[in-house]
């Protein structure tokens, strides 16, 4: 293996699992088997290590959300379910993460929004509108309704609710509970709500369990 990806492979799982501040350049070292120096000589700091690892980890789940929604529309699925799915996927990523590592991105590292990352959030972003606006062509959600803003709703509020959560006073069941569900039911129509329960029904997983439950609430 490179010695460069090696070396990235290292610091995504350390960073990940123990967090940002937690993990030393020495440790990354120590682990590849290098001297602090020739790390060094491949980063010139810390930060843009992190910077690195956090463009490979978004870009590698980005393509995976565009080669899965491709896959599933090959298969016949209809767009409500295309879009449970590519949530529970993220989902399922998201949790592999220390949720100390958002923390730490947003109060020590405020630069690392850099042009690639923003890059690959556009083609993110991009993904979901598309869904959306095949969720209003094929009759899953209100002709009248602006899907546009909607899906810059549910945007700020995934961004919001990690604030919401290390706040400590809500979690993330109470985010879905109270504020995304209750959109979801206000955006769609019966069609739509038929589509979105049946797929919930057809997956057997946590995420899928959880979002059944929200809905008698």
């Amino acid at each position: 293996m490179d010695l460069k990806e090696n070396i990235l492979d290292i610091a995504q799982r350390n960073f990940f699992q123990k967090g940002l501040r937690q993990v030393s350049m020495d440790d990354i070292a120590e682990e590849a088997g290098i001297s602090k120096r020739t790390l060094y000589e491949l980063y010139k700091s810390k930060e843009q290590l992190i910077a690195d690892t956090t463009y490979r980890s978004l870009d590698a789940l980005v393509t995976s959300m565009w080669a899965q929604a491709d896959a599933l529309r090959q298969q016949g699925c209809n767009t409500v379910e295309v879009l449970l799915r590519i949530y529970i996927f993220s989902r399922r990523n998201h949790e592999q993460i220390n949720k100390v590592v958002f923390d730490e991105l947003r109060k020590y590292y405020p630069t690392l929004n850099n042009t690639q990352i923003q890059t690959l959030m556009a083609r993110h972003n991009q993904l979901l509108s598309e869904l959306a606006d095949d969720c209003k062509k094929e009759g899953f959600i209100r002709q009248d309704v602006n899907t546009d803003l909607i899906f810059k709703l549910f945007r700020d509020l995934h961004n919001d609710k990690l604030n919401y959560v290390s706040s400590g006073l809500y979690t993330p069941s109470d985010i879905v509970a109270y504020l995304v569900m209750p959109l979801i039911r206000s955006i769609g129509t019966y069609k739509g709500h038929r589509a979105f329960f049946r797929a919930l029904q057809s997956l057997d997983d946590p995420y899928s369990k959880q979002l059944l439950n929200l809905l008698s609430l």
